[in-house]
């Protein structure tokens, strides 16, 4: 696992704010599978950007895709 980006919200009055790791993993075995209910989907990161998604969420995605080669991420 490499650190790859992050994305925190503003700390809200009375609780902590949600931090949100992403990593790139280098090598992988085995089938990822969805544990906690969520579905698993292949998107390229012009699809990723039509999706619905959190704030946080679009703040990886501008952060992940920002240092992929657009070449490669199409």
């Amino acid at each position: 696992c490499i650190p790859t980006c992050f994305a925190q919200e503003i700390a809200a009055q009375g609780r902590m704010p949600i931090v949100i790791l992403l990593y790139t993993l280098l090598n992988w075995d085995g089938e990822p599978k969805a544990l906690e209910g969520g579905k698993i989907g292949w998107f390229t990161p012009p699809e990723v950007f039509s999706l619905s998604m959190p704030p946080l969420d679009i703040e990886l995605a501008d952060s992940l895709f920002s240092q992929t080669n657009p070449k490669e991420a199409t």
